[in-house]
């Protein structure tokens, strides 16, 4: 349980990146490198959570996703 719990954080932590669409870390939460005992702890008790800023980066990397994605798409169609 405790190594299932700790990989699925790795992976959250690992998704959020490419999520994000740039290479950085917080200073605190999920997306802190690395973690220390603090940080465990809080992992273990489910209380690591992602900060403000790396929700809001989140949003902004996916919406940056979307917006080459429409841009690819609106091409396409006018090159037929």
């Amino acid at each position: 349980m405790v190594r299932a719990r700790f990989l699925a954080y790795v992976i959250v932590h690992e998704i959020a990146h490419v999520l994000q669409g740039i290479v950085r870390h917080s200073d605190r939460g999920i997306m802190k490198a690395p973690w220390d005992r603090h940080d465990l702890k809080e992992m273990f008790s489910m209380k690591l959570k992602f900060t403000t800023n790396d929700v809001l980066l989140i949003h902004l990397g996916m919406d940056a996703f979307r917006s080459r994605r429409n841009q690819r798409n609106g091409l396409a169609s006018e090159a037929r």
